[in-house]
């Protein structure tokens, strides 16, 4: 913990976030496993999934096999 940091407090990685939203929004689906790339391992992966797949016009997919991606259905 950081001098003063309170125990309830998060820190949000929003570097990460905004480069795995903007990917996202090139419109390709952004895979668990780019995620987790993305994030330096699978627990951030995994953050970054559930963060964005509460937004607006983001759809959580899995194929046959279980794997996760994410898209950006954007609306005219």
């Amino acid at each position: 913990m950081r001098e003063g940091q309170q125990a309830r407090e998060v820190a949000i990685p929003c570097a990460l976030l905004l480069a795995a939203w903007e990917t996202l929004m090139k419109g390709e689906p952004l895979t668990e496993a780019t995620l987790c790339t993305l994030a330096g391992g699978a627990a951030g992966g995994r953050w970054l999934l559930v963060t964005l797949a509460q937004l607006p016009q983001v759809s959580l997919l899995a194929d046959d096999e279980g794997a996760l991606s994410l898209v950006w259905e954007q609306h005219p």
